[in-house]
């Protein structure tokens, strides 16, 4: 228990310091980097404790933090990307990377594709998580769209 929590404090804290590199607003600090956390902690559980494989973990997890900025967003009035994107940060397969690249410059071209995989499952889950929620705001605003013209 006490590694797990660990790593939700190291998700934490790289989400944030993601935040401080790229120059986000000091006053939106916090919600990134509780989303970082909360990534890790849902990755985790959705990943170890309920054994779903790499792709729908790291799915699922890139669309409940999608939701969770999406909503925070709407909430503090500010650009989506904002809050989601640093708080997928603890998500992105670095290790992957830097293996699969190891892999191919020692020519051990099993580690290589096996960590290119990966590196494809994880980037992909990303990236369709996101890309849901973000289709799905999109529709809601639509419909309010139309609604208002209805109404008007």
């Amino acid at each position: 228990m006490i590694k797990i929590l660990i790593q939700i404090a190291a998700a934490m804290v790289g989400t944030l310091g993601f935040c401080l590199i790229f120059h986000v607003d000091r006053r939106h600090l916090p919600v990134p980097t509780i989303g970082g956390g909360l990534c890790w902690a849902i990755y985790l559980f959705l990943n170890r404790a309920a054994g779903l494989p790499l792709f729908p973990a790291t799915f699922l997890t890139a669309l409940l933090i999608g939701t969770y900025g999406e909503i925070m967003a709407h909430v503090r009035r500010v650009p989506t990307t904002v809050y989601f994107i640093p708080s997928c940060i603890p998500l992105i397969p670095g290790g992957n990377l830097y293996y699969m690249l190891t892999g191919l410059i020692d020519a051990d071209y099993m580690a290589a594709s096996q960590n290119a995989v990966q590196l494809v499952l994880y980037t992909l889950g990303i990236a369709s998580g996101l890309a849901v929620v973000m289709e799905l705001d999109h529709m809601r605003r639509q419909l309010i769209v139309k609604r208002g013209k209805k109404s008007g």
